[in-house]
């Protein structure tokens, strides 16, 4: 890994890290009557502070290391982080303020953005059909895990999943356009991928 693909992953972990801080302060003042480990806890059930910080986690590494993540890892972590953009602007935005506001700019906009253009710049596209079938295994991981605590909390952290506000019925049909969307998406990264290779564009060293 070039010392560009390194400062530029380190920068991204830095701006993620600072946005999932900035998230969670300002949860602090939205729940005042919670303690900070049930702020902490309330947050890690979002897939969006999840995704975020498997990212920040991962570029971190790569920058330390100075090695690439495999072009499947690479792929996958761009794929979701952009999924939690458009997710959120397209069925949960609502306008915010104060910390707020840039916390949610930074994790659901800046970072998928930022991640994006590293890996058109820095990584090997050399991903297969198959790498957007295995990418959906995150996603249904999180379903399990979110209606696990929901289960136990009876609270939900989207209203798509919600059993009880929409039934188990409307969280199959949700999660049926999830995956289609996650799919859809991915195979449409594996194509780009492709392209890239057979015009012979090469990454940035």
């Amino acid at each position: 890994m070039g010392p560009w693909a390194r400062r530029h992953a380190a920068a991204i972990s830095a701006l993620i890290l600072v946005g999932l801080f900035l998230n969670y302060v300002s949860a602090l003042e939205v729940y005042p009557d919670k303690s900070p480990g049930e702020v902490l806890w309330r947050l890690l059930g979002f897939f969006t502070n999840l995704t975020n910080g498997i990212v920040a986690w991962c570029f971190a590494a790569m920058a330390l290391r100075g090695r690439f993540l495999e072009p499947f890892w690479m792929g996958a972590l761009t794929l979701w982080v952009c999924i939690v953009g458009g997710v959120y602007y397209g069925v949960l935005f609502q306008p915010l303020e104060g910390l707020s506001w840039y916390a949610d700019l930074t994790i659901h906009a800046i970072a998928p953005l930022a991640v994006t253009l590293w890996w058109i710049a820095y990584a090997e596209k050399r991903l297969s059909w198959h790498d957007a079938v295995v990418w959906l295994l995150w996603p249904l991981l999180y379903l399990g895990y979110a209606l696990g605590r929901g289960a136990l909390t009876g609270a939900y952290p989207y209203p798509f999943i919600d059993p009880l506000q929409i039934g188990w019925g409307g969280v199959a049909v949700w999660f049926a356009l999830l995956a289609c969307l996650f799919l859809t998406a991915g195979l449409a990264m594996v194509a780009l991928s492709m392209v890239a290779q057979a015009l012979g564009l090469r990454r940035i060293s």
